[in-house]
């Protein structure tokens, strides 16, 4: 049960950070969305495919 919660909440802290880095990228940063979608989409299914390969 105590492994379960400490995944639970790495994978929370995870998206919730991924939550603000593009309105950062954006607004600090300048960064146009088309970068940022980008980097999104490739951070995303690198987690995807890492999560299949190595998940239980």
């Amino acid at each position: 049960m105590r492994a379960s919660a400490i995944w639970f909440l790495t994978y929370a802290a995870n998206m919730a950070v991924w939550t603000f880095v593009p309105i950062l990228a954006r607004d600090e940063l300048g960064i146009g969305n088309g970068p940022i979608g980008i980097a999104v989409f490739l951070y995303s299914s690198a987690m995807f495919l890492a999560s299949y390969v190595f998940g239980r």
